[in-house]
């Protein structure tokens, strides 16, 4: 299983968890990619990745990167 990660202000890679699919399509689109997961393995898996805390809920600036329905085709095929 993969996660994106958003970048910070400062450049470094940030993990981002949502509290429901509409706080996710309401930041990110409705095309993003996402899986539910429990937070506390999330927020572990993280920390053993070397990242920081996990922004929960984050508002986020203008100009993030969201994903398009072609991104989510595109990228289904790469995978399969």
């Amino acid at each position: 299983m993969g996660f994106e990660l958003l970048q910070g202000a400062d450049g470094n890679p940030v993990a981002v968890a949502f509290t429901s699919p509409a706080k996710l399509v309401a930041a990110l689109g409705d095309a993003q990619p996402w899986v539910a997961v429990p937070v506390g393995w999330f927020a572990r898996a993280m920390h053993d990745n070397g990242l920081g805390p996990v922004r929960v809920d984050p508002q986020l600036p203008p100009g993030v990167r969201v994903w398009s329905a072609e991104d989510v085709r595109t990228y289904t095929e790469a995978v399969q």
